[in-house]
């Protein structure tokens, strides 16, 4: 895909997540979504994430070639659990998979 349709795509998404979820829909979580959109092609080096990279995504993409591990389900948990910390930090709120349970309890506990 093209930068511009990782960036299309990414946002609506969060955009639907953060309604559905009751997630703030702010500044610092849209370009947290919008950088980590570019993620995937970072395997790829003729992608623009992998023009910045250079010889990184050179050598990812010799390790691992184009849409095979970054694009996988492991890829997400590792790239997830080493950015949600300093994400947590950065927007205050934890990740939008933790946020409906901890807003659902709000709620319930709201109302009692």
């Amino acid at each position: 895909m093209k930068v511009a349709t990782h960036l299309i795509f990414a946002e609506c998404c969060w955009f639907a997540t953060s309604a559905i979820f009751d997630v703030p829909y702010e500044t610092p979580s849209v370009l947290v979504a919008a950088a980590t959109s570019l993620l995937p092609d970072a395997d790829y080096p003729k992608s623009w994430i992998g023009h910045q990279l250079g010889s990184v995504s050179e050598g990812i993409h010799r390790f691992f070639g184009h849409r095979s591990f970054l694009h996988s389900f492991v890829a997400l948990v590792l790239v997830t659990a080493l950015l949600a910390p300093p994400l947590w930090w950065l927007v205050g709120w934890p990740a939008p998979a933790i946020a409906p349970s901890s807003s659902a309890t709000a709620r319930t506990s709201s109302r009692t």
